[in-house]
């Protein structure tokens, strides 16, 4: 992949973790996690639409179920951010790599050495999971931890959903459609669990909001690039990789925030060497 290519992923991992570090810091002024969810995917359908209003047209099946797949898998990422920290709910987003991978695995053909640094990369990486989740001495939070797995295979999910549908041209269109169907999620749970929005936090929505329209279309403009290059799905991986570095941004954002254990860092780290052997 041409280096060039590398700036507009990266651009997108950070401004995704600008996107985690704002929904820690809207949670903990008071609003709650399905409001929030409400909240921020309203204003991110809203600012997708007003870049896309001339190119919108009915979606894609496959970004109906990213939608409502993404929606899924935040509800519990935000409700984990809630009752726990930072750094011990976001790895798993990351983490995600890995399911995202074994959809594009039979088009990969590869070298002996390949697989063994990859079989590496996956042990450290779901070690990373574990370490994240340890509580103290021999203890893990195991309902954290199967919770966590639930949303990395969501992520996982709707991400490679997202990725394998893009239309040239379009991809603000299926932002856009993405994170308006995400609101279908959040608006009943809203009602469920009582809607609550603290006024402190609507400038960390709305910046969680632009970070993760932009960050989105970002992502889908770097998947429709490669579309005409060799080995699409290799660079598939490789962009959802590339993405997915948003993990060191949250590490150090996790530290200011105080939203961190110290093996929560430790399983970061682990995760974060996984990924960059898998790059």
């Amino acid at each position: 992949m041409n280096k060039k290519l590398y700036a507009v992923p990266l651009l997108s991992s950070a401004l995704y973790s600008v996107w985690g570090a704002s929904i820690t810091l809207a949670l903990k002024l008071g609003t709650n996690v399905a409001s929030l969810g409400l909240l921020v995917y309203f204003m991110a359908s809203v600012l997708s639409l007003l870049f896309s209003i001339k190119r919108i047209f009915p979606p894609k099946k496959e970004w109906i179920f990213a939608g409502l797949i993404f929606a899924s898998a935040n509800f519990i990422l935000f409700n984990m951010i809630s009752g726990s920290y930072l750094s011990a709910a976001y790895i798993f987003l990351p983490s995600s790599i890995l399911v995202f991978y074994l959809f594009t695995l039979e088009e990969i053909r590869q070298k002996k050495s390949e697989k063994l640094r990859i079989s590496f990369a996956v042990t450290v990486i779901c070690l990373g999971m574990v370490v994240s989740q340890v509580s103290g001495p021999f203890l893990i939070n195991w309902f954290n931890l199967g919770l966590g797995l639930l949303a990395s295979f969501l992520y996982g999910v709707s991400s490679f959903l997202s990725a394998s549908s893009t239309i040239a041209k379009r991809e603000m269109a299926e932002t856009f459609w993405i994170v308006l169907l995400e609101i279908t999620i959040f608006l009943p749970l809203s009602f469920i669990t009582g809607l609550k929005i603290s006024m402190n936090s609507a400038g960390f929505a709305a910046t969680a909001a632009l970070c993760v329209s932009a960050g989105h279309y970002l992502e889908l403009l770097s998947y429709d690039r490669i579309k005409v290059q060799g080995g699409r799905f290799r660079l598939l991986n490789m962009i959802n990789v590339l993405t997915n570095f948003d993990i060191v941004f949250v590490a150090i954002a996790s530290v200011f925030l105080g939203s961190f254990t110290v093996f929560s860092l430790i399983g970061l780290a682990l995760t974060f060497v996984g990924i960059v052997f898998f790059f």
